[in-house]
């Protein structure tokens, strides 16, 4: 199973909205990394598209269901560093009033990192207990579908006769 499908992804007035378990969150951002040119993952609720580019981070919406990622190497970092962080802070909280979340928006007017054209993008953790019933539960319910996958898909012998 690829973890980053369990992430999340939402709009709510104006602003998009990333979340998912800690264990997807982290594998976003590995796959995100690790890819050098344009790259496509599949969410719960849409794409995330990332493509490196020259100049600062830009966080898009486009279309119904795609969160757009653009920028150079140090800029995009803003974004995998913030995946990671969000889920280290959900494993290590404590207190859970609030749920473990961060902000990446433009900061007029000296903020060389994000373009002012970027919409505001939320990363947001789930509690990790919760997290854990959620993918052992995909898990289950894939293991399901592969055994009754298998048994469909097997061939019938005929007897011997």
């Amino acid at each position: 199973m690829i973890l980053y499908r369990l992430c999340r992804l939402s709009t709510s007035d104006g602003e998009l909205e990333l979340a998912g378990p800690p264990a997807a969150l982290r594998a976003l951002a590995l796959l995100l990394r690790e890819t050098q040119g344009r790259v496509e993952a599949q969410v719960s609720g849409g794409v995330v598209v990332q493509e490196r580019t020259e100049g600062p981070l830009t966080v898009s919406h486009r279309g119904e269901d795609t969160l757009h990622l653009a920028g150079g190497h140090q800029y995009l970092d803003i974004v995998w560093d913030a995946l990671v962080g969000v889920a280290e802070q959900a494993e290590g909280a404590e207190d859970r009033g609030v749920s473990r979340h961060q902000h990446i928006e433009y900061l007029p007017p000296d903020d060389e990192y994000r373009s002012p054209v970027s919409v505001p993008l939320i990363i947001l953790s789930d509690w990790p207990d919760v997290a854990l019933r959620t993918s052992n539960a995909l898990a289950l319910s894939h293991r399901a579908s592969m055994r009754y996958g298998k048994r469909t898909h097997s061939k019938q012998r005929s007897a011997p006769g």
